[in-house]
């Protein structure tokens, strides 16, 4: 038994004992009274009718009218029932401008802090939707997929600093890239991507996204973070601790403004909208009435188990009690036909009237048949459903024996497919979707059975049903996460490489954010239980940590090696070892003339 409401028990704790304090209290004046009224003669039957066994007897059952009542209103659950549910909502990207000049304090307390509660205040807003983030600066990256789960959303917003991607500078173009790369899989007139920003664009050019945002029919909802009119300095912690304005090269103090103009063109041109974000206007009424415009699409559809109440039970005995309470009186003579009334009407309400417990023989052949793994059970069970003597014992447990026998069937199937889901990602997720049919069958025959009746098993067996049904939707949401993570990991480390090794600095940028693509790839494997891919991404990584401090020559051969162990092989290897074949083709042929 579950109590949905348990807290409420707790009073139990303090009314009780109240209770028994009142009455003993009572019961001590009374007497006092009673003897300075009637002195020698307070035990007499004919100055006293009152019966204190009698009393005792009715303080007991109000006590446990209060308590009973007490633990219908902590609302008792015990066995479950299937809903239908549906999940409707928008998808919305969020593109946050984690720069240096997110820093600058001229939005107190500062320009990502304040980005930070505007993005709170939106999601709170806003339930049933999905929303997802990307953090950017001179690079991007897919911090959390789209999601309904605000606690660990806020979790990873809270991390974002200003050394979250190692990268400098603002590259607009490639968040809003990223975005469309998120987007890939749905399509609809319920996504968009806001865009929180203070514009101060110094990589790339975000206007070359914007027909493909127009084609997909995405609105770019953009928020514009800053002083329009007055540029704000930048403080940064020197080595000390100790806050100081950030300079360039020249000794120059290093100004960001709100560049309101760019942002108001990318809104525009995508049939968006554009809104400052400062302490008088937050904009975020206008954020909000945009994405309620947003047509909502259904994300999930199906059926939920929910406890069944049994609150009417402690009910029904708590109104006993209080009957028992007014009709029992406190003197000696008994009231015969109201004692008769009371034994009466408790019988009617705790009485089970389910006296048909008598199997037949179809039933149990099939049993015995499903023991021994003989197909031919099925038609016996169907036998036993129908027929015109059975009762709803039967066909509950007949329905039942056949919702697991179909249970184990699909068991099986998922555990044959978790063994080859790294094998061919894309195929096993198609796998895993047909999946879903054969426990849609098996909870078809379970829910058959609840009609017929109410069994504890039949609880656990829903339960694990749903259990292993969501297993299947929580590992596709895994292999496609996967196949993202791996795809960030190759092109990230394959972009570490084309950098020259004349041009250092950039090149340790780009492999410090490959580290970090490759480490979220690690994450997702382990938690998949690869353990032999999980080595080889630890392997990558450790060769991108070489690459970082090898000599400026040995570079490209630990990212090469990083790539080789992400299950990519470098382009000019293969080239040179066609090559190789070739030649030595050439040579066996002369040798052979």
């Amino acid at each position: 038994m579950k109590l949905l409401n348990g807290e409420i028990v707790y009073h139990i704790f303090w009314i009780i004992p109240l209770a028994f304090l009142v009455f003993y209290y009572a019961k001590k004046r009374r007497i006092n009274i009673l003897e300075k009224l009637l002195g020698p003669r307070l035990n007499s039957s004919d100055y006293i009718s009152l019966s204190a066994t009698k009393r005792n007897i009715k303080f007991i059952c109000f006590i446990s009218f209060i308590s009973f009542l007490i633990l219908a209103c902590a609302r008792p659950s015990w066995g479950e029932h299937i809903m239908p549910f549906s999940s409707k909502g928008r998808d919305v990207m969020i593109l946050l401008d984690v720069s240096k000049s997110m820093l600058s304090d001229d939005i107190k307390p500062s320009r990502l802090k304040h980005s930070k509660w505007f993005i709170k205040k939106v999601i709170n807003q806003n339930k049933g939707d999905r929303f997802g983030l990307i953090a950017f600066s001179g690079a991007s990256f897919l911090n959390c997929p789209l999601t309904q789960d605000k606690t660990s959303f806020f979790q990873i917003l809270n991390e974002l600093d200003s050394s979250s991607i190692p990268v400098g500078g603002t590259n607009i173009e490639l968040a809003l890239e990223k975005a469309l790369e998120a987007f890939k899989s749905s399509s609809g007139m319920h996504r968009a991507v806001l865009l929180i920003t203070d514009g101060d664009e110094l990589d790339g050019d975000s206007s070359n996204v914007l027909k493909e945002f127009k084609s997909e029919k995405i609105p770019l909802f953009v928020v514009g973070i800053g002083n329009p009119n007055k540029p704000g300095l930048i403080r940064l912690p020197d080595e000390t601790g100790k806050m100081k304005f950030l300079r360039d090269g020249k000794g120059e103090l290093v100004k960001s403004k709100l560049n309101y103009k760019q942002l108001s063109n990318l809104a525009k041109k995508t049939n968006g909208l554009y809104t400052n974000s400062n302490i008088v206007n937050s904009g975020v009424g206008m954020i909000l009435k945009e994405i309620h415009q947003l047509v909502p699409k259904e994300f999930d559809k199906g059926k939920q188990v929910k406890p069944i109440e049994r609150f009417m039970y402690p009910l029904i005995i708590a109104f006993i009690f209080f009957i028992a309470f007014i009709i029992i009186s406190e003197k000696k003579k008994i009231y015969k036909k109201a004692t008769i009334l009371l034994i009466i009407s408790a019988q009617f309400a705790i009485m089970n009237l389910n006296a048909d417990v008598k199997p037949i023989e179809t039933f149990n052949k099939a049993l015995d048949l499903q023991k021994k793994n003989d197909d031919k059970f099925i038609k016996l069970y169907e036998e036993a459903i129908n027929a015109p003597d059975s009762t709803d014992k039967v066909k509950a447990k007949a329905y039942l024996n056949l919702g697991v026998y179909h249970h184990n069937i699909a068991r099986k199937k998922l555990s044959e497919k978790n063994e080859k889901l790294i094998e061919e990602p894309e195929k096993s997720i198609e796998n895993l979707k047909k999946l879903e049919d054969d426990f849609n069958k098996s909870e078809e025959f379970y829910c058959l059975s609840m009609q017929y009746g109410d069994e504890k098993e039949l609880n656990v067996n829903q339960t694990n049903l749903l259990s292993d049904k969501q297993q299947v939707t929580q590992t596709i949401d895994l292999m496609k996460l996967f196949i993202q993570l791996k795809k960030d990991a190759i092109s990230a480390t394959q972009a570490a490489k084309k950098i020259p090794v004349d041009n250092p600095n950039v090149k340790n940028n780009l492999t410090e954010a490959a580290k970090i693509a490759v480490k979220k790839y690690a994450n997702i494997a382990k938690i998949l239980k690869i353990e032999k891919l999980s080595k080889s991404i630890d392997a990558a990584n450790n060769e991108l940590e070489k690459s970082l401090t090898a000599q400026v020559a040995n570079k490209d051969t630990h990212i090469k090696k990083a790539l080789e162990y992400l299950g990519v092989k470098d382009n000019e290897d293969k080239k040179n070892n066609k090559n190789k074949d070739d030649k030595n083709k050439d040579d066996k042929n002369k040798d052979d003339k």
